[in-house]
C-alpha cells in the first residue's frame, strides 16, 4: 500500500487509528517489544469516533473506512508526505499521527514498508548528514552525546570540550529569539522563512525587529530579501562542485560546468572566508569542497 497523504489533518490519521483499534488491526507484539506509550496514545484516539472524523474531514464514514481497511490489509505501507505536512502551525503532531499508525500495525523497518518524509528543498537530506542542524553533528551524531563530541573533536583536531553540549536554536526557536530581543544577527541561507515558517504573519513581525539580517541566496529577489541588511550572492548547482543527497537518499556527485557569475561564491567558500575574517584561519584553510 502506498499512501499519498495530501489534504491532511491529524483528524482523518487518529480517525485511521480509532477503526483499526476497533478491528484490532495492530501488531501487539511489535507494540510490546519496540515501542512506548500505547495506552496513551489509545486514550487519544477514542477521541475520534468515524462519524466526527467524516464531519469534520469532508468525506463519508465508508471512505474513512475504506482507507482504515486497506491499511489494515497491507502488508507494506509506505506514506510520503512532504513540507505542506511538516512546517505549519501543528507540524509536529501532525508527522507524530502519520508515525503512530506505522507503530501500531507494525509498518516499519521492512524494504518498502516506512513513514517517508520528502525533504523541500535540493540536499536538504545532505545539509543533515554533515551536521547542518542546530542539535547534530556530521554523521547523525548528536550535541548533548559526550562520545559523540568527542569523535568530532578528535578528527577535527579540537582540544577536548571544544564543542559546547548545549544544542543551537531550532528554525522556530530563531523566530522567537528575535521576538524577545535575543538573536542580533539573522543569517539565512539558501532558504526563505518569509515564505516557509509556519505562522507566516508573527515571523515577519519577528524578522523586522531583526537588528541585522544577512540574506544568501542563489535567487534575487525573494520575499526574506526585503529583510536584509545584507546580501551575499550564491553560487547555483551547476556552477560549484559538491555532493547532493535527494529526496530518495541517494548521494550524487555533482561537479561544476560553469563558472558563477560576478562576485557570487559558493555557500562553503562564503563561510570559509567569514570563519578566517574571525580569527580561524587554521580551522577554514579549504582550497575546495572535495
Amino acid at each position: 500500500m502506498l499512501l499519498f497523504i495530501w489534504p491532511y489533518n491529524i483528524d482523518l490519521l487518529n480517525g485511521i487509528g480509532y477503526l483499526l483499534l476497533r478491528w484490532c488491526a495492530i501488531d501487539a507484539l511489535f507494540i510490546d517489544e519496540c515501542t512506548t506509550g500505547f495506552v496513551d496514545f489509545t486514550e487519544v484516539v477514542k477521541h475520534y469516533p468515524p462519524e466526527l472524523v467524516a464531519r469534520r474531514c469532508g468525506i463519508t464514514i465508508e471512505e474513512l473506512e475504506t482507507v482504515a481497511r486497506y491499511w489494515k490489509k497491507s502488508h507494506k505501507v509506505l506514506s510520503l508526505w512532504s513540507m505542506g505536512v511538516n512546517q505549519s502551525a501543528e507540524g509536529a503532531a501532525k508527522v507524530r499521527s502519520i508515525i503512530n499508525l506505522h507503530l501500531m500495525t507494525g509498518n516499519i523497518g521492512r524494504p518498502v514498508t516506512w513513514p517517508f518524509a520528502m525533504t523541500g528543498q535540493p540536499n536538504a537530506m545532505g545539509g543533515r548528514e554533515v551536521g547542518g542542524l542546530s542539535h547534530l553533528l556530521p554523521g547523525y551524531r548528536s550535541v548533548k552525546n559526550p562520545l559523540h563530541r568527542q569523535e568530532v573533536e578528535q578528527f577535527w583536531g579540537l582540544k577536548s570540550g571544544q564543542i559546547l553540549p548545549t544544542p543551537g536554536l531550532s528554525a522556530w526557536e530563531m523566530i522567537t529569539a528575535l521576538e524577545r530581543g535575543e538573536v542580533e544577527l539573522f543569517w539565512v541561507v539558501a532558504t526563505n522563512p518569509a515564505v516557509s515558517m509556519p505562522d507566516i504573519e508573527r515571523t515577519k513581525k519577528a524578522l523586522r525587529k531583526s537588528p541585522f539580517t544577512i540574506c544568501q541566496d542563489t535567487y534575487y529577489p525573494t520575499e526574506i530579501a526585503n529583510y536584509a541588511h545584507v546580501l551575499l550572492p550564491a553560487a547555483m548547482w551547476g556552477e560549484k562542485t559538491g555532493t547532493m543527497t535527494n529526496s530518495e537518499r541517494v548521494v550524487t556527485f555533482c561537479q561544476t560546468f560553469r563558472k558563477a557569475p560576478g562576485v557570487a561564491k559558493a555557500d562553503w567558500e562564503i563561510f570559509a572566508e567569514i570563519g578566517c575574517r574571525l580569527g580561524f584561519k587554521e580551522q577554514f584553510a579549504f582550497n575546495s569542497s572535495v
